[in-house]
């Protein structure tokens, strides 16, 4: 073999070695480098949805709040009057609230009013009967132990989760003594979620 075949097959073994040596660490790298892109932009995908999904939960906090805080509300938990639930509870009601559910609690744990809607369907449902272990006497959803007291979250029933909220009925001024609580939940479904992804554009 002459010196020119020998020196290119070593120049060629040599090219090769720094080629492939060259696509493994570029092929570390950038593979390291995307994935640590993916998992920031997993990360902030999260916060955004959270923060959503937060503000959904205060929005509807805000709603149970207006409602508690009112005299009729206040009037009708002792006195059932019917005026109130058919003035106040139609349908129409829960389509403009954005609301699956209702509930009327006495102090004393009697259920005064409940109501369950189908938003999708438009249509009065059954309440959740998963609801009820939920509203015991030790229910953190029936204990306030002040005017400014109030639960909100989800609560993951075999219906679905659902986003729950919870506030002492007083007066419209705030004042008490309370005299039970009201407590609206909305499902956490393919719609609720479709509609929080849309305004996020995500």
């Amino acid at each position: 073999m002459t010196l020119r075949k020998k020196t290119l097959i070593l120049l060629g073994t040599a090219l090769i070695t720094l080629i492939v040596v060259l696509y493994i660490i570029s092929k570390t790298v950038f593979l390291k480098s995307y994935a640590s892109l993916e998992e920031q932009d997993t990360r902030d995908n999260v916060q955004l949805v959270l923060k959503t999904l937060s503000a959904n939960i205060s929005a509807q906090d805000s709603k149970t709040g207006d409602w508690a805080n009112w005299d009729d509300t206040y009037d009708f938990i002792a006195n059932k009057n019917r005026e109130y639930i058919r003035t106040n509870l139609p349908d129409k009601a829960f389509s403009e609230l954005k609301i699956n559910l209702m509930l009327f609690i006495h102090s004393s744990g009697r259920v005064v009013f409940s109501k369950a809607f189908d938003l999708q369907n438009q249509r009065e449902i059954p309440v959740p009967q998963s609801m009820q272990k939920h509203l015991s006497p030790d229910s953190l959803l029936l204990r306030h132990p002040d005017t400014i007291s109030g639960h909100s979250g989800i609560l993951l029933l075999p219906e679905g989760p659902m986003i729950i909220t919870s506030r002492p009925i007083l007066t419209s001024e705030g004042k008490g003594p309370a005299r039970g609580t009201l407590i609206f939940g909305r499902y956490l479904d393919d719609t609720e979620i479709r509609e929080m992804t849309e305004d996020i554009h995500y």
